[in-house]
C-alpha cells in the first residue's frame, strides 16, 4: 500500500476476478478500481477436488502420504531485498531466515518412518515445478528407499487425489487437498513454537491436527490404516476454512470464472 501511494497506477480493464475476498478487499483498499468491477471467483483449479471427494476410496493395504516442499524463501519478508539486513525480522540463529531445516527436519523424520513401515506406504516429496532441492534429494537417493520419491515435475492435482494422507506446509495445496477429502495435518517438524517462522504461517483455524515429531506421525499413520469410509460433506468449519482461502466451498468456481470472462 506504501508503495501504491508513490507510484500513479491507472486501470483500463473491465473488471479484476480474486480467488478470494482477502485479495479483493486489498484492491479495493488501494481505490484504483471501481469497487463493482472487483468479483471474487474462487479458485478453478481446485474444482476437480471437490469432485474427486465424491469418488474417493481407502486404500487399505498401503498408504500414500505427500509432503509439499516449502520453496526456501516462499512467503517470507526475507525474499525481499529492503529486508535482508533487518536482523529482528528475517534472521534466526545468525541466519538468514528460510524453510530449510523445516524441509531437511521433516525429510529426515519421514525417512525414517518410510524405513519402519516399509512396503505399506508410500513417500512422495512434491517439490515446485523447475526447483531442485539438491539437499532433500541427496538425502532421498542417498537412502535408497524403494517407498520414497522425489519429484520436481507436473502439478499437483493427481498427487493430491492419490494421497492418503498429506503433510500440510503452507500454500494452496493444503486447501485443495482439504477438498479432496485427504487426510491432512499440518507440518510442525522443524518449526518450534520459538521459532520465528511461525508469524508466517497461515492460520488453519485449529481445524488440521498437529504432527511435530515420529510419534505424531506413527500414530497418524496407524490410525488411516483404521478408516472404514470416507466421511461425506465438510462441517462448517471446514467450510469456512475452505471459503476463506479458495474464496468458495462448493466446487463451482469454474462456472463463475467462465460466467465473468464471456
Amino acid at each position: 500500500y506504501k508503495i501504491y501511494k508513490k507510484i500513479n497506477i491507472s486501470f483500463y480493464g473491465e473488471k479484476i476476478l480474486f480467488y478470494n475476498q482477502t485479495f479483493k478487499n486489498i484492491i479495493k483498499k488501494l481505490k484504483i478500481v471501481d469497487s463493482n468491477k472487483l468479483i471474487t471467483v474462487g479458485c478453478s483449479r481446485a474444482d476437480k477436488q471437490f469432485q474427486f471427494k465424491k469418488k474417493r476410496q481407502i486404500n487399505k493395504n498401503k498408504k500414500t502420504i505427500i509432503f509439499f516442499i516449502m520453496p526456501k524463501l516462499s512467503i517470507l519478508p526475507s525474499s525481499k531485498r529492503i529486508y535482508i539486513n533487518n536482523n529482528n525480522i528475517t534472521h534466526e540463529n545468525k541466519k538468514l531466515l528460510s524453510w530449510d531445516n523445516y524441509n531437511l527436519k521433516t525429510t529426515e523424520l519421514l525417512i525414517k518412518i518410510a524405513k519402519k513401515y516399509g512396503s505399506k506406504i508410500e513417500i512422495i516429496f512434491k517439490d515446485k515445478i523447475g526447483s531442485n532441492n539438491k539437499r532433500i534429494k541427496n538425502l532421498i537417493e542417498k537412502n535408497k528407499q524403494n517407498n520414497i520419491k522425489y519429484i520436481n515435475f507436473g502439478n499437483s492435482d493427481y498427487l493430491i487425489q492419490k494421497a492418503d494422507i498429506v503433510l500440510c506446509s503452507y500454500s494452496t495445496t493444503t486447501f485443495e487437498a482439504l477438498a479432496s477429502g485427504a487426510k491432512l495435518y499440518e507440518n510442525k517438524i522443524g518449526l518450534p513454537k520459538s521459532s520465528k517462522l511461525n508469524k508466517y504461517t497461515l492460520d488453519y483455524q485449529n481445524q488440521l491436527s498437529k504432527i511435530k515429531n515420529y510419534q505424531d506421525l506413527e500414530k497418524c499413520i496407524n490410525l488411516s490404516f483404521k478408516d472404514t469410509k470416507i466421511k461425506k460433506g465438510y462441517t462448517l468449519q471446514l467450510k469456512k476454512l475452505l471459503k476463506d482461502y479458495l474464496g468458495n466451498d462448493d466446487g463451482k468456481s469454474s462456472i463463475k470464472l467462465a460466467k465473468e470472462i464471456r
